[in-house]
């Protein structure tokens, strides 16, 4: 475990950004101190989720138009997630619309996708990686959850476009060291991560991923994370969703 690992510079933690901030308000216990456990570093990239539906159970052309079918049919619509962070931009829309659709939980993604193709769900939130079955029309993206368009879907519009505020839900990826770990060997990991993201291996991996570059200042990440947990805590806790 990384964060009770020798702080020498050579344990080095890429980590999710649920794991700090989402998985702190529904696990019970966990085996690491998201807070002072580890020397947060920076972020290294960041993306969106996108909204996809299932194009012949939810016959909307636009973000706002599939918001006031579900407005007319409260409970009606189900939607598939795999955690925390698939789950939150559902819970967001309810809370800041006033609407109401059902949750299903699964395993994986893997599990997920055909359920979603067949009909048996109506939407889901998920990454760029389910952009493929748009492209083949097994799916439809109706939205996308940032505050300005994607490079990587540029003709998708976002949910502020479409009169939706609110859902500038995304994840993000990033790098911590052990608690401990001696200031002159933190900035070196941090100089030479910079320059890991800008080699074209990283921009390429990004790329094919959907995610941007998102590098900040040295001593931004812990304060970042913290707005985020609070921010993740807040729905958390207004969708009665318990800690397990």
């Amino acid at each position: 475990m990384i964060g009770s690992a020798k702080p020498d510079g050579y344990n080095l933690l890429i980590s999710g950004n649920v794991a700090f901030t989402g998985n702190p308000h529904v696990i019970k216990n966990l085996p690491y101190d998201p807070v002072n456990g580890f020397v947060p570093l920076t972020t290294l990239s960041k993306g969106p989720m996108y909204l996809y539906v299932n194009p012949d159970k939810v016959r909307a052309a636009s973000a706002k138009e599939f918001l006031q079918q579900i407005k007319s049919n409260p409970g009606r619509f189900t939607f598939g997630y795999t955690s925390i962070t698939s789950r939150l931009p559902a819970e967001v829309l309810q809370q800041t619309a006033a609407v109401k659709v059902v949750g299903a939980a699964y395993r994986s993604g893997n599990s997920m996708m055909p359920d979603l193709i067949s009909g048996e769900i109506d939407f889901m939130f998920t990454d760029f990686s389910a952009w493929t079955y748009v492209s083949s029309g097994k799916i439809k993206a109706l939205a996308v959850t940032d505050e300005v368009r994607s490079p990587f879907a540029p003709d998708l519009p976002t949910f502020r476009e479409s009169g939706i505020d609110g859902m500038d839900i995304g994840f993000w990826l990033a790098a911590y060291l052990p608690a401990m770990t001696p200031e002159p060997i933190v900035q070196k990991m941090y100089r030479l991560l910079v320059q890991a993201n800008e080699t074209p291996a990283v921009q390429a991996a990004m790329k094919a991923s959907g995610t941007l570059a998102f590098i900040q200042p040295l001593g931004q990440l812990g304060k970042y994370q913290t707005k985020e947990r609070d921010l993740w805590g807040k729905i958390i806790r207004a969708a009665g969703i318990q800690a397990e």
